[in-house]
Order: structure tokens, then C-alpha cells, then sequence
């Protein structure tokens, strides 16, 4: 009779194969795991779905009377009255390396940097530097690759491979160059950039020939090439913000806030009733957005998911950038505002069976605006003019 069972030799490569296929599987799951946490670096950790934003964390309580502010000045490598329009962090330990961009006016003068911020005695030493000319506005930085916004008629967007490993300005590779015809015969200027959904998003100053919003998707090797989409606002994009699965666009114009899906199709739209200002930032708190306006009677708001007003707020200033914090109060965020006393405002949402409430927990003054910052961590850097010269400052959260 012929033996329907299996033999050992039978069953030991069966439990061979399978350990070798569990191996395998679980050896991919870790890695796209870690490949997807890598890439979410700078984001908030189960927050938002988008790169490249700013991540913040408080570590401590503090106050005007606490912090400790260090500053330095790379005086001699940025010109006087130059705005300094982003900060990238390359390295936190054991020298702090920032990648700078400036919005020069000079079409020779370098407008992109990499500095070494020594913290002990506060000095700033420059590693690489090039020229992306004339002038930037804003910059993403995805891994290894550096997306700016650029202010030339002929050229609006570039992107560069940067080699860490390299020295002096073969650390900038240039992938891409584009302009947009349509800015260019309007000589509107590109503002603010973001990234979404596999495509690099760009607003600019209100356009007489053409929109205020470019998509342009990521190819294989990093670079933007095509222009996929355009949008229409009428008016200056200030922000738009990448958070799960939606992008929140804050403008200059009516209504302030839109929200579009994952297509790039309208969703809702808020206008501001009765009150004076433009969009200015925005942030979302899940099930909560938060939009910032510039100085009116009332710069910062609150409202639900539906864009129902739940609250109102004066910062008696421009809310010029809203930070997500990730501390001890999940609905807590930063207002980086015009105020010339309280530049740093901190708030959070009071929750209640009446509704939602914005309540202000304090305040920093600190040496002057804020043209551009970043974090590490529960540490700071921003750049402020002081006696019209760019002026690094930073401080632990």
C-alpha cells in the first residue's frame, strides 16, 4: 500500500523553505518599515503624510525669562539686508551643518550655503557655496535632493542632487531647470514651495496670465521635469501644506483657505467673514485646521474639518508660519508671528462639549522677525535681521 504520509526529509526542507520565505518577507517588510520612517523624517510621526515639513518637539516649559538665546552672523558671506528664505539641518552632532538659501539680488553673488555652526563659541564656517542666481524664495530638501524656488524670469524651479561626500561646489549636483512661460509674461515671482503626493507644488504672486499653483510630478532620478497641473486662485499662494492625504492651501485672496483631495480636486473652501487680512499659513490638527492671516482684526483661527469658525484669535501681527509641537499636549502649536514683542507665540486647543477654543500659553520675544527657521529636535534655528545683517539665532524648546 502505497504511504500518503510525508518523510522527514519531507518535512525538514518544507520547514527550510518556509523559514527561508518568512525570512525574506519579514526582511522586506523591515526594510520598506524603515525606508518609509527615513523618509518621514522631518515630518510629525503619525501626523501627516507629507515630506519635507518641519518637525518640532518641546522638551521643556519654557518662557521670555528662560531661554537661552545664541546667535551668530555668517557676516562676509551674505550680503547686508540679504533675507535669508530657508534652513535645512545636514548634521546635528558633533558639529551642527545648516544649509542656508538667500534671496540675493546680486545675478554673481552665491545664493546657496553650507555652513558648519560651531555652538561653543558661536561662530558660523563655510563649507560650500554656489550661485543658483539671481535669488530664492523658498527650498525643499528630500533626502538628498534640494528643490528651490527661484525668482528669475528664466528660470523658476531647479533641483539639485546633493553629495555629501563631496567638496566645495561639486556637493551641488544641478538635476533640472524649468521656467514657467506663464510667470515669466506676467513677471510674477514663485513664493513657496511643498511637496505632495509624489509631486513638487509651487505658489507663486498672482499671475495676470496664468494660475498661482504649478504641480510638477518627481521623476526616477529625483529631478522635476513637466508641468502637470496648474490652479487658478487669483491672488498669492502663501502656503500650501501636505497632510493626510489633502493639501491646505493658505492665499491672498478670497476665500483664504482651500482644501483639495489627493486628485488636486476642490474640496471646501473657507472665506473669511467680516474681517480684514489674507492667508497667510496654515496647519492641521486632526480634526482641526488652524488659519494663520495677516495683521487684521484677527490673524489666527480655528475651525473644524467641515471649515465651520470655531474661534478667533488676535496676534496683533502676521502670522507669518504655524508649527506643529509634538510635547506633552498633542494640541499644541507655534505661531511665528510680525509682533514685534511677541514673536513666538505658543497656543493650544481647548477642547469642549461646547465647541473648540484657542488659549494663549505664552509668549518669546525674540531680536526681530522670522525670514526662515527649522528644527532638530527640541532645538530651534531661525534667522532675524539685527542691525540689517542676517543673523542666525537658536534655543532649545
Amino acid at each position: 500500500m502505497r504511504n500518503r504520509g510525508f518523510s522527514l526529509i519531507e518535512i525538514i526542507l518544507a520547514l527550510a523553505v518556509a523559514v527561508i520565505v518568512f525570512i525574506s518577507v519579514f526582511h522586506f517588510a523591515s526594510t520598506l518599515y524603515i525606508k518609509t520612517i527615513a523618509q518621514d523624517k522631518n515630518s510629525r510621526e503619525n501626523f501627516s503624510y507629507s515630506y519635507g515639513e518641519t518637525y518640532c518637539s518641546s522638551k521643556q516649559n519654557i518662557n521670555s525669562s528662560t531661554v537661552i538665546l545664541h546667535q551668530t552672523s555668517p557676516e562676509g558671506f551674505i550680503s547686508t539686508s540679504t533675507r535669508i528664505t530657508s534652513i535645512h539641518v545636514l548634521q546635528s552632532l558633533p558639529m551642527t551643518q545648516l544649509l542656508i538659501t538667500s534671496d540675493s539680488a546680486s545675478t554673481t553673488e552665491a545664493d546657496i550655503f553650507i555652513f558648519n555652526i560651531n555652538q561653543n563659541d558661536n561662530t558660523a564656517e563655510l563649507i560650500s557655496s554656489i550661485d543658483a542666481g539671481p535669488g530664492i524664495q523658498d527650498s525643499k530638501l528630500l533626502d538628498n535632493y534640494l528643490y528651490i524656488a527661484n525668482t528669475s524670469v528664466n528660470s523658476h524651479v531647479k533641483s539639485y542632487y546633493l553629495d555629501l561626500e563631496a567638496t566645495g561646489t561639486a556637493m551641488f549636483q544641478e538635476l533640472s531647470n524649468i521656467k514657467i512661460v506663464s510667470l515669466a509674461q506676467s513677471s510674477s515671482l514663485p513664493k513657496k514651495l511643498s511637496i505632495f503626493n509624489k509631486q513638487l507644488i509651487l505658489g507663486s504672486e498672482k499671475s495676470n496670465t496664468g494660475g498661482e499653483m504649478f504641480v510638477f510630478p518627481f521623476e526616477q532620478n529625483g529631478a522635476v521635469q513637466l508641468l502637470s497641473h496648474t490652479q487658478e486662485f487669483d491672488g498669492q499662494v502663501n502656503q500650501a501644506l501636505s497632510s493626510y492625504g489633502k493639501i491646505y492651501v493658505a492665499a491672498a485672496s478670497d476665500p483664504e483657505l482651500r482644501i483639495f483631495d489627493s486628485n488636486l480636486t476642490q474640496e471646501q473652501t473657507y472665506d473669511a467673514p467680516l474681517t480684514l487680512g489674507n492667508g497667510k499659513s496654515v496647519l492641521h490638527i486632526p480634526s482641526y485646521i488652524i488659519l494663520g492671516r495677516t495683521l487684521g482684526s484677527g490673524e489666527l483661527s480655528i475651525l473644524s474639518a467641515t471649515t465651520s469658525v470655531l474661534d478667533i484669535k488676535r496676534t496683533d501681527g502676521t502670522v507669518d508660519y504655524l508649527q506643529a509641537i509634538d510635547g506633552s499636549n498633542p494640541l499644541e502649536f507655534l505661531s511665528i508671528t510680525a509682533n514685534e514683542n511677541k514673536e513666538l507665540q505658543f497656543w493650544h486647543i481647548v477642547e469642549s462639549a461646547f465647541g473648540a477654543k484657542l488659549k494663549q500659553d505664552k509668549t518669546i520675544d525674540i531680536p526681530g522677525r522670522v525670514t526662515a527657521y527649522t528644527c532638530a529636535l527640541n532645538r530651534m534655528y531661525a534667522f532675524v535681521f539685527i542691525n540689517n545683517q542676517a543673523t542666525l539665532i537658536w534655543f532649545d524648546l
